[in-house]
């Protein structure tokens, strides 16, 4: 049964799966919840799920069922890290309610195979990175980090979801490099593992994204040394254009 069918069955036929429910139910669904959760996903009494139920246009007994359904999609693993910037596994993503609940307009996932991007017709913005086991990131983290600038600058309102597998390694990796490159002045890893550890536990770097992190904090710190600053600043003509260059080769040694 999919979307518009659901408005012409009957109470005993009645489909549970969001994922396929008409776009204004859904938002009907997610703007009770929110009402009624707030800032915590609270217990709800029965009279409560019953409310919900009426205010999806559903008959109030079927509330049992849709308390079971609700509760079993929001088990998903997804973290609110700062702001509008989250973190989560693979199946938060593959959620139509959890990612319309959080407002989530911008998903970026990492995995191992190329994966569907589901809700593009939502109005969700997808990027896609396909990581083999002997790539971790290394090319493709600069696009990472762009996307969710790019991302975090054109949000109005909304959320930005960054998942992988198991949501503590590689999506926490291209989230750290983030953080580090755009929120401290020191462009410093362990700071930026330190507010990480603060927000969520389980981080988990391998030995490889481990080593690309810290690749990437020298080359972000170097970008940013005063030198290289000021010399950005002088003419291409200028007596420091060999010194200009040879900095900017220097980078390019770090380039990922």
């Amino acid at each position: 049964m999919r979307l518009s069918e659901l408005d012409q069955s009957s109470d005993d036929e009645i489909d549970l799966d969001f994922d396929y429910w008409a776009s204004d139910r859904l938002t009907d669904l997610c703007n009770g919840l929110q009402s009624k959760w707030g800032d915590h996903q609270l217990e709800l009494s029965d009279q409560e799920w019953g409310e919900l139920a009426a205010a999806c246009d559903l008959p109030t007994e079927v509330a049992q069922s849709l308390k079971v359904a609700v509760v079993e999609e929001f088990s998903r693993d997804i973290f609110r890290l700062d702001g509008p910037l989250m973190i989560g596994t693979g199946n938060s993503a593959e959620s139509r309610l959890v990612c319309r609940y959080h407002g989530i307009k911008y998903i970026l996932q990492l995995f191992s195979t190329c994966i569907d991007e589901l809700w593009s017709e939502d109005g969700v913005d997808y990027k896609t990175v396909v990581v083999s086991p002997h790539n971790d990131l290394d090319r493709d983290l600069a696009g990472c980090i762009q996307f969710i600038r790019q991302a975090m600058d054109e949000l109005q309102e909304g959320s930005v979801l960054v998942c992988c597998n198991d949501g503590n390694s590689r999506s926490a990796a291209v989230i750290l490099a983030y953080w580090l490159q755009y929120s401290d002045p020191d462009h410093s890893l362990q700071a930026a593992i330190e507010w990480y550890n603060q927000r969520r536990q389980g981080l988990t770097l391998d030995e490889g994204l481990t080593h690309l992190l810290e690749k990437y904090e020298m080359m972000a710190q170097v970008q940013d040394s005063p030198g290289k600053r000021k010399l950005m600043v002088g003419s291409p003509a200028s007596p420091g254009k060999k010194i200009r260059e040879q900095v900017c080769a220097n980078i390019s040694e770090f380039k990922l």
